[in-house]
């Protein structure tokens, strides 16, 4: 561990942190305003050739930013002489350092003697008693909405809250009803009064459901410590690192709760109204495309989100778990395979049947309850498999038709099933060797959260902004045999090859499509584009699409902002749309869009939207995951 001598401001290595005290800090990075360790480095180096090798009188220390300094200087005169800063003391351009570090951290910060937390936006300018802000602002401070500060929260025994200017606001301890409202975090964990490893996997993963982390990675880095964990770090695989972190966790963590996530039901809803799941790859859905697809393993901890609530999860032991059941089972093992997570569990078949025609319903029985109020039902996770499926791989889910709101279908996951029940359900138990389909095909895509963030709708009355039709769109559009035309009173500008109208149609002997670009004025907080569809018939449709301006994206900045609609608009040739008075289906045609943002016009919206168009006739030419 690479420490920093808090009073000569040079490194110094140490093998053993256990035995040295030392101060830790725990603060919300500032972007690119950090020092690095190549700054810091350089900055001991021409010093100390400047001083001769004199580092008296905080030559060095005078010289550092001002929250390093300040965490130097707060650190002194608490009386430690050695501290460690993230942004400072790991030289980042080493992989094999970097990726120590990180599967370190959780450590470092366990043993650190003391850690400081500065809360950059904690101001008590002009209060006499900082101690009276902390309860009023601590809650809404950046740090305990970011990924990284949960572990710095939790692992270190002692944590004092300092506001911007330095002072104190109070410790972990002092602030621990606050703390624990905020964060979800029983004050026996945050006081190490009970080990972290009491707290299921679910309730783990619900405390960093609404952290966010600014490299997708690190929503999977920043909890190995919080599971005990240890895998290499691989910036770049995006959200596979979650997806290894739970494989990892399932081969060391003897929970089943990390199964336990997503919407459930209660068997007495009517267990008998459950039908196979249907995989979706839809982009716009509110789901998380785990979900959506049945995956077994959830595709981040905001899947989570729910599983601190009012009744906590709690694993059952292996003991406790086979007299409920009222048989011998065998200890739960899992292997990653090409067809999914293969293990042997014990299930209650709904619907199971050797003839492929007929659709497959089971419940698995998992090792985790409802600690509510009694009594405490177990949960049972929901395997389907659609009719004539030739696949062994389940699908985790199913879709329930609610009887009594008249039919009305949602996606279910667990079916919580009391003592009661499960004693008359002990017959028909039976063990299973199964596959469970655990990796979504849209990893790589945005969770609908994150694509909530980067697209705020913006309700304004300013008109509407033209459309830009790209020139290689107009070459591609010409080579394949149509025009583009503007109907009559359609605002537009033509020139520099590159035609810009509110309205436009595509036009062929064969088939003419209408294209609207409207504005979404919705009062919701956050919105999708959406298309809307109308005046349709054997050779003439019209698409109407609504899109949402882009103000400050947290995703995306400046001219390379993007404003996607459907990334896989080819669907529509599969599907009906369907508006107030009538249906209709592309037979032969698909049409691919992405509308990407122009110049700015004002602060509030944009010049013009940029519109790429593919027409193709026949959708098999389109790949499963194409879009323009």
């Amino acid at each position: 561990m690479r420490l920093l001598d808090l009073w000569t401001g040079l490194f110094v290595s140490v093998d053993h942190p256990q035995d040295v005290s030392f101060a830790i800090l725990s603060h919300v990075w500032d972007g690119s305003n950090e020092l690095s360790y190549e700054q810091l480095s350089r900055i001991q180096t021409e010093t100390l050739a400047f001083s001769k090798g004199d580092t008296s009188q905080d030559q060095i220390i005078d010289k550092l930013p001002p929250k390093v300094k300040n965490f130097c200087l707060y650190a002194r005169k608490q009386g430690y002489k050695y501290g460690w800063a993230d942004m400072c003391c790991i030289d980042k351009s080493s992989s094999a350092e970097l990726s120590e570090a990180i599967n370190s951290m959780y450590e470092w910060y366990r043993q650190a003697t003391v850690c400081y937390a500065y809360l950059a936006d904690v101001d008590d300018h002009g209060c006499t008693d900082p101690l009276s802000v902390a309860r009023d602002q601590l809650a809404s401070s950046r740090w305990f909405t970011r990924g990284w500060t949960l572990q710095e929260l939790i692992a270190p025994r002692v944590v004092v809250f300092l506001s911007r200017g330095w002072r104190l606001l109070g410790t972990k301890d002092s602030l621990s009803r606050t703390i624990t409202q905020v964060t979800g975090i029983s004050h026996d964990i945050l006081s190490h009064s009970a080990p972290i490893s009491s707290a299921t996997v679910a309730c783990r993963m619900s405390w960093a459901a609404s952290r966010r982390t600014t490299r997708v990675e690190d929503e999977a880095y920043s909890l190995l410590g919080i599971f005990g964990v240890h895998m290499p770090t691989i910036y770049g695989e995006g959200r596979h690192a979650f997806l290894r972190l739970q494989e990892e966790i399932m081969k060391q963590v003897p929970d089943q709760s990390i199964f336990a996530w997503g919407p459930q039901m209660r068997w007495e809803d009517g267990i008998d109204k459950i039908a196979p799941l249907v995989p979706s790859h839809s982009s716009s859905s509110t789901h998380s495309p785990a979900l959506l697809e049945g995956s077994l393993l959830a595709m981040s901890p905001r899947d989570f989100k729910d599983a601190s609530g009012t009744h906590p999860l709690a694993a059952t032991t292996h003991p406790d778990f086979r007299n409920l059941l009222g048989r011998d089972i065998p200890l739960p093992s899992y292997s990653v395979t090409p067809y999914g997570i293969h293990a042997t569990l014990p299930i209650i078949p709904l619907s199971v049947s050797t003839d492929i025609s007929r659709p497959q319903v089971l419940l698995v029985v998992l090792a985790t309850a409802d600690t509510g109020a009694p009594p405490n039902k177990l949960f049972a996770l929901l395997l389907t498999k659609q009719a004539s499926s030739l696949s062994a791989v389940f699908l985790a889910g199913g879709v329930f038709s609610d009887p009594k709101s008249g039919g009305t279908t949602s996606r279910k996951r667990i079916v919580l099933v009391s003592p009661t029940m499960m004693t008359r359900l002990r017959a028909s138990i039976t063990l299973k060797e199964l596959h469970v389909f655990h990796r979504p095909a849209n990893i790589h895509d945005l969770s609908p959260h994150t694509r909530q963030l980067s697209l705020p709708c913006v309700t304004t009355n300013r008109t509407d902004p033209s459309v830009a039709v790209a020139p290689w769109c107009l070459q591609l559009l010409t080579a394949q045999g149509f025009s583009v035309s503007t109907p009559h009173g359609s605002n537009g500008v033509e020139g520099d090859n590159i035609l810009a109208y509110n309205t436009f149609v595509l036009i062929r002997s064969d088939i003419s499509v209408q294209v609207a670009i409207g504005h979404c004025v919705s009062a919701e907080p956050h919105c999708h584009p959406t298309i809307a569809t109308a005046q349709t018939n054997e050779r003439s449709t019209r698409i109407s699409v609504t899109y949402c301006s882009v103000s400050q994206s947290e995703e995306s900045t400046g001219s390379k902002s993007e404003i996607k609609f459907s990334p896989h608009v080819h669907e529509f040739s599969r599907r009906s749309l369907t508006t107030s008075s009538e249906s209709f289906s592309f037979p032969s045609l698909v049409l691919m869009l992405s509308l990407r943002k122009g110049g700015d016009r004002d602060s509030n919206g944009l010049d013009h939207i940029v519109v790429d168009i593919e027409v193709v006739d026949d959708p098999a030419e389109i790949g499963s995951g194409g879009s323009a």
